[in-house]
């Protein structure tokens, strides 16, 4: 899971420079669109290294996403996608989204506020298992 923050285009191509940056956006599977899905935050490159099966944007009820960057989005999910769930997400749609993994026995469970559950696969959770620290029974991720 990578989390840019409010990281522009400009300083995803100063990161895209180092070697092993492209090489952990090769294990990044749930993408945190940066800057809450401005334009000024989508850059076309990383999706040559990282190919995410969630992208998740974080734009609740005051931040707009740009729908030029919701598109280009979508055109990279389409690429990786295997079933019929959307697996683009926005905070705003759906509400606080939770990712949360019982055990490592069983798939991640995406949780929306708005009701909705999706399964992500064990692959898709690699990262998610890998980069939370705390209680091995039960990990959590809560984006508002």
């Amino acid at each position: 899971m990578l989390f840019p923050g409010n990281l522009r285009a400009e300083g995803w191509r100063t990161l895209l420079r180092n070697s092993k940056f492209r090489e952990q956006l090769r294990q990044v599977n749930v993408l945190v669109a940066s800057n809450h899905g401005q334009v000024n935050g989508y850059c076309s490159e990383i999706f040559d290294y990282c190919n995410p099966h969630l992208i998740i944007l974080s734009n609740h009820d005051c931040h707009q996403a740009s729908p030029s960057a919701v598109r280009q989005y979508e055109q990279q999910l389409q690429r990786v996608q295997k079933s019929k769930q959307p697996r683009l997400l926005t905070t705003r749609n759906a509400g606080m989204i939770t990712i949360q993994q019982a055990s490592s026995n069983n798939p991640a469970q995406v949780i929306t506020e708005r009701s909705r559950v999706y399964q992500l696969q064990p692959a898709e959770v690699y990262q998610v298992e890998a980069r939370i620290s705390g209680n091995a029974q039960r990990k959590l991720f809560h984006l508002e």
